[in-house]
């Protein structure tokens, strides 16, 4: 079989991965994680969320920074508590660009099954298809892939250097003020 050609493969740092399955009021509980990081500035790298009926499942990823205040926020809520699941140590592999080829989101299935890598989440946008793994093997999953795809010439996988964080400062202009 002919290798898929792709433009570049990211990988991220280690992340934890927190997972809110079958809450009953999924929509609720979502929006009330999204705003507990935002009110304690913690960034989720990725989220994904999926509804298949009355089973629901979300997941998010943050900084191994954030991981202890991200998960006291959650024991607090007696709500979310008994809903929360969490996956210590994982990566974000970023495959670009997909073009919108579900033949590559195939291909990475195929190739991290074949390896027998773990895929704990999954999502895609209008440039990279993002897999969820064991950090600890990111670089067997690109080993896996590119039994299947070719990178350009001379290009190894990204990894991420760069960090956002959020900051409390505001702009006054904007109508915001220092806290």
């Amino acid at each position: 079989m002919e290798k898929i050609r792709i433009e570049g493969i990211k990988l991220s740092e280690e992340l934890c991965q927190v997972n809110l399955v079958n809450h009953p009021h999924p929509q609720r509980a979502l929006s009330r994680v999204c705003r507990l990081f935002s009110e304690n500035r913690i960034n989720m790298p990725f989220l994904a969320a999926t509804c298949r009926g009355r089973d629901t499942q979300t997941c998010c990823c943050v900084s191994l920074e954030d991981r202890g205040r991200a998960l006291d926020l959650l024991e607090a809520e007696p709500d979310l508590k008994p809903n929360v699941g969490v996956l210590p140590s994982v990566g974000l592999l970023s495959v670009f660009p997909h073009q919108s080829s579900i033949q590559l989101l195939g291909v990475s299935l195929v190739a991290f099954g074949e390896a027998g890598i773990p895929v704990y989440g999954v999502a895609s946008s209008l440039a990279p298809i993002t897999l969820v793994t064991d950090y600890a093997r990111l670089d067997e999953a690109v080993a896996a892939l590119e039994e299947h795809m070719e990178l350009p010439p001379n290009q190894r996988p990204i990894r991420a250097a760069v960090r956002v964080v959020q900051s409390s400062i505001t702009r006054e202009e904007d109508g915001g003020s220092e806290p």
